[in-house]
C-alpha cells in the first residue's frame, strides 16, 4: 500500500481528480493495477492468520469479490 502511494504523483489535497487523464505504469503499479485492494486483502489474511481467526478469514474472502468488482468498475471509468 504504501509503495502504491508513494507511484502515485499526488499530493494529500487532490481528492478529486480526472481518472481518464491519469494513468499511472511506474512502480508496482507495472504489475498490478489495484496494489491497495492486494495490500488490503493480504493484511487481512495476515492477521486473520496471525490471531488465529477463522471466521475473518472467512470475511475476507466474502470481501475479496466486492474488492474485485471495485477494481473492474475503476478501471471501466
Amino acid at each position: 500500500m504504501c509503495a502504491a502511494r508513494r507511484a502515485l504523483p499526488l499530493s494529500n489535497r487532490d481528492v478529486l481528480m480526472n481518472l481518464s487523464s491519469l494513468s499511472v505504469r511506474t512502480g508496482v503499479y507495472k504489475s498490478i493495477s489495484h496494489p491497495m485492494y492486494v495490500g488490503l486483502v493480504l493484511a487481512l489474511c495476515g492477521s486473520a492468520l496471525v490471531l488465529g481467526n477463522k471466521p475473518a478469514l472467512g470475511t475476507v474472502l466474502v470481501l475479496v469479490p466486492f474488492l474485485a468488482l471495485r477494481a473492474y468498475a475503476e478501471t471501466r471509468a
